[in-house]
């Protein structure tokens, strides 16, 4: 017994030196890229059928995460379990929690809720769609970071929810649900760290692009978010949120004016596609994203000063972060020329605010444009079909956005009152509603100018 002491503090000796000798990545070290790949070939096998809400490959999906939290000594979040089994305008699904408890006397009334959504689009037409990207990779990267969070639960102060949100793909109705039947009070969010996304290059032509979204809102983000860059081999670009819209499950936080981030690097030519395999996943990167979450998450449990949501404050390294891909998309062969016209637009725009230092209300629309034509296929697509009717313009950027939005929102048919079920009390919202909570959390970020 005493033999056994011995090597016990030996061990634990050892790790203080670690920790004390590199502590600001001491968690990310412990990070396994090994598991991480295993668990998003797991996750898109086919007994998992895609993953598509309502399904027995969704039900799987759902009891491999919950077993590995498990057996990673993680906590059910509610008394009732691992699962929050829903029905939310029309759709029924099961978001699933886990629950790593905080050290700290005070800190440890508040929370940091740490996301991916784990449903993906299912079997279509006899075909089966992985869904290695969107989310896999993002719920494998939450799997092991809560791993390694739960074996040093002693260096967290506040709490850590882990959340894989379900019908992601069906306009958000997981988190929607959630934030309206939430496990704690949403005032005691220190901060949402949601990924998606994140296991292939932004358009697969930016290998180290790392987008960063939600900083603009809080000072005490943008700080911490700024510090950790080093954790990671990748090129962190902080961004603002009205650059892309709803496009994740931080949208239904971001509504309620919580302090979230969102992590990602965009979309590529496989996004929604049968062809989003784990063969195709960049899985140096994904470690080095994961890298960055598990050191933002850390400092998000230990930091003194709670983060607050207020007015949004952009930044003139957006914009460089901007003009930088604008230039080497330019180079890129293939591309048609209108969206080379937009682009060469964009640039010149670009290089304004920079000179100026300043940006204005409606420079946010140009970058948003910009912005849309970088992170996504469908956006491109349409400007590229649109454009020869009108020709490349300041307003065409902005109406095609607009236009974008509006598609993402109605086509997935989800915020309709026609689909309701029969007595499906909580389906009080519309599209309507969403899309004038979504305008009003854009507005909040409107200032006269940023620098």
């Amino acid at each position: 017994m005493q033999r056994y002491h011995f090597f016990l503090s030996l061990f634990f000796l050892a790790s203080a030196f670690s920790w004390a000798q590199n502590p600001e990545h001491f968690l990310a070290d412990q990070l396994s890229s090994r598991a991480i790949e295993q668990h998003v070939y797991v996750l898109t096998s086919p007994e998992f059928e895609g993953r598509n809400n309502g399904t027995p490959g969704n039900a799987a999906a759902r009891q491999y995460l919950i077993q590995q939290m498990e057996e990673y000594g993680i906590a059910p979040a509610r008394a009732e379990g691992y699962e929050m089994p829903f029905s939310y305008l029309g759709t029924r699904g099961v978001n699933v929690f886990g629950w790593i408890p905080g050290s700290d006397p005070q800190l440890s009334k508040e929370y940091v809720l740490l996301s991916a959504h784990y449903d993906h689009l299912g079997i279509k037409q006899g075909v089966m769609y992985p869904g290695a990207n969107d989310n896999a990779c993002g719920c494998a990267v939450v799997l092991d970071i809560s791993r390694v969070l739960s074996k040093n639960r002693s260096l967290l102060k506040r709490n850590v929810l882990i959340s894989f949100f379900d019908a992601e793909e069906d306009i958000m109705k997981g988190s929607l649900y959630y934030v309206a039947n939430p496990i704690v009070p949403l005032s005691q969010l220190a901060c949402v760290l949601d990924m998606d996304l994140i296991g292939r290059p932004l358009l697969d032509r930016f290998p180290q692009k790392f987008m960063v979204f939600g900083t603009e809102y809080s000072p005490v983000l943008r700080e911490l978010a700024s510090s950790v860059k080093s954790s990671t081999s990748l090129e962190v670009q902080l961004s603002g949120t009205d650059l892309i819209g709803p496009r994740c499950d931080y949208f239904s936080f971001w509504i309620h004016q919580c302090p979230f981030i969102f992590l990602t690097r965009g979309q590529q030519k496989a996004y929604h596609q049968p062809y989003d395999i784990p063969e195709t996943i960049d899985y140096s990167g994904l470690y080095q994203a994961a890298r960055f979450a598990i050191s933002l998450a850390e400092k998000l449990t230990q930091h003194p000063e709670r983060p607050q949501y207020g007015k949004a404050h952009y930044h003139i390294d957006e914009v460089k972060g901007v003009l930088e891909m604008v230039q080497e998309l330019k180079q890129a062969e293939g591309q048609s020329e209108w969206i080379q016209r937009f682009l060469q637009l964009g640039e010149g725009e670009l290089k304004k605010m920079i000179r100026s230092n300043k940006i204005r209300n409606r420079d946010r629309w140009l970058l948003r444009g910009l912005t849309a034509m970088l992170l996504t296929e469908s956006y491109r697509q349409g400007l590229q079909k649109e454009a020869p009717k009108i020709g490349p313009s300041f307003e065409m950027l902005e109406n095609a956005i607009d236009r974008e939005l509006d598609q993402f929102l109605e086509e997935q048919g989800g915020f309709d009152n026609s689909v309701r079920e029969e007595g499906d009390e909580e389906a009080t919202d519309n599209i309507q509603d969403l899309i004038k909570q979504f305008e009003d959390a854009v507005d909040l970020s409107e200032s006269e100018e940023s620098k």
